[in-house]
C-alpha cells in the first residue's frame, strides 16, 4: 500500500506571525491613541478661566462684589446683533433701581464661543449719549456666543467690578 504524501499548507501561523501581530496591534492602538491625546489637548487646553486657582483663592471677594452689585438694584440688557456680512453690534444698556440709564461708566465685555477660546475676544465699549454703551465686533462667526458685561466707575483705583452680567445669544448669517 502505498500512500501519497499529503500537500504541504501554504502557509503556517507560528510563534514569530503571532508575536508581530500582537506587537503591530498595541503599536496601532498606542499611535491613535497618542493622536486623539495630541488633538484634544491641542483644541482645549481644560482651562476657561485664566488663573483659575488665584480666581478660586479670592472667590470670598468676587462673592462680596456681587452682593454688592445686586444692593445697586442695577438692571442691564445686552444685544448681540448682526451689522453688516460679518461684523455684529455689541450694546449693552445698563438702568438703576429707578430704571434711569446710567452713565459714566467703564465697560468691558468678553464674547466666549462655547467651543472653542480661539474665537474669544475682550472688548471695550463706548459709551452713546443714550446711556447705553456699544462696540462693533468684526469678524464674527455665526453661533452661540456668551457675552460677560463687567462695569467700573471711570475713577476706580481698584479692581473691584461695580456690576457684572451675562447671557447668552445666537448671531444668525
Amino acid at each position: 500500500m502505498t500512500t501519497t504524501p499529503e500537500p504541504a499548507p501554504k502557509f503556517v501561523i507560528t510563534g514569530k506571525h503571532v508575536l508581530l501581530g500582537m506587537v503591530g496591534f498595541f503599536l496601532i492602538i498606542a499611535v491613535v491613541n497618542a493622536v486623539m491625546i495630541w488633538l484634544a489637548i491641542s483644541t482645549f487646553s481644560g482651562e476657561d478661566v485664566r488663573k483659575s486657582y488665584l480666581q478660586g483663592l479670592a472667590y470670598n471677594d468676587t462673592l462680596a462684589n456681587r452682593e454688592a452689585a445686586a444692593a445697586l438694584g442695577w438692571k442691564a440688557a445686552t444685544s448681540l446683533v448682526r451689522e453688516g456680512e460679518t461684523d455684529a453690534l455689541l450694546t449693552v444698556d445698563i438702568q438703576d433701581a429707578q430704571s434711569a440709564p446710567v452713565r459714566g461708566l467703564s465697560v468691558k465685555a468678553e464674547i466666549k464661543h462655547p467651543s472653542t477660546t480661539k474665537l474669544d475676544r475682550t472688548l471695550d465699549l463706548i459709551p452713546t449719549e443714550m446711556g447705553s454703551y456699544q462696540v462693533v465686533v468684526p469678524d464674527l462667526a455665526t453661533g452661540a456666543w456668551q457675552v460677560y458685561v463687567q462695569a467700573r466707575t471711570h475713577d476706580a483705583t481698584t479692581d473691584d467690578i461695580l456690576f457684572e452680567v451675562s447671557s447668552r445669544t445666537w448671531i444668525d448669517d
